[in-house]
Parts: C-alpha cells; structure tokens; sequence
C-alpha cells in the first residue's frame, strides 16, 4: 500500500469518526458496560434491576445467576 492510500485511509477514517460523533451515530449490538445516559459507573454495580434488564435482553430469561460468574465465564477473572 502505497503512502498516498494510506494518509487517503486515514483521512476517510477520521471523516467518519467526526460525522458520527457530530450526530451522535451509535454502533449497534455493542455494550459498553456504562451506566444510564452513558455515564460512566466508576466503581457502582448494577443494581438488581438493571442486572435483570440485561439479563432479560442478553438470554432471554429473568432468572438471574450469582454476581461475578459471567466475568468466569468470560476469561476475565
């Protein structure tokens, strides 16, 4: 790749990181883990509530498991 397509790739990347960030383009499917409006939790664990929601929205049942075991699951413990 020559060095013209490359800063060509790089200004088209931008382009677009701007536009969606301008009107507020959100990816779909994509969890950030933050908190209500974006904010982030810093610390504060989801209430029982919002567990559920997630829960609900992820696999399809209420019945929620003990806290910590999708991280488990998930490598990150």
């Amino acid at each position: 790749m020559s060095t013209r397509n490359l800063i060509l790739l790089a200004i088209l990347g931008v382009g677009i990181w701007y536009l969606m960030r301008r009107y507020n383009i959100k990816l779909a499917g994509i969890e950030t883990g933050l908190g209500a409006a974006g904010i982030p939790r810093r610390g504060r664990p989801k209430t029982e509530e919002e567990r559920r929601a997630t829960h609900l929205r992820r696999f399809g049942t209420t019945e929620l498991p003990p806290r910590g075991t999708g991280l488990r699951r998930r490598g990150l413990l």
